[in-house]
């Protein structure tokens, strides 16, 4: 299967990564929130809002595209408890 490869400028990189840190930062202050409802699973994030939830990346990551075709989520896994997170 051939990738495909898409262009993108400066401007839309520095856009998109933008989002990004603002998605990743309402993941962080919404983390404990998701986990009552969604503790092992991951949500798919855009423009500060859950979208899309999946077992695993890529059925959240789906739902997302499907849903809003025209952004790129921020997937992220939700821990349940038990669950130790290892930063490296």
């Amino acid at each position: 299967m051939e990738s495909k490869k898409t262009k993108i400028s400066d401007r839309e990189l520095k856009e998109l990564y933008g989002q990004t840190l603002k998605d990743d930062r309402w993941f962080g202050e919404h983390i404990e929130e998701l986990a009552k409802e969604h503790a092992g699973e991951h949500v798919a994030i855009i423009d500060e809002k859950a979208v899309a939830y999946g077992m695993d990346f890529g059925e959240a990551y789906d739902h997302a595209k499907e849903a809003f075709p025209g952004k790129i989520p921020l997937v992220a896994y939700i821990p349940k408890k038990g669950d130790e997170m290892l930063l490296v």
